[in-house]
């Protein structure tokens, strides 16, 4: 088989580079499907805006 057939192999041939996710965002909120606590705290935002 060789060495080029399994995980190191993909690592060798792969562009491996670091990637920042920011798990405390608040933008996933913003988009639909809406869950019943992202429409309660819509509702909530929205009668102190009022």
């Amino acid at each position: 088989m060789g060495a080029s057939h399994g995980r190191v192999g993909f690592d060798s041939f792969s562009h491996l580079k670091p990637v920042m996710q920011n798990r405390f965002t608040l933008l996933p909120l913003m988009f639909p499907p809406y869950t019943g606590r992202v429409k309660r705290l819509k509702e909530m935002v929205l009668r102190l805006v009022k």
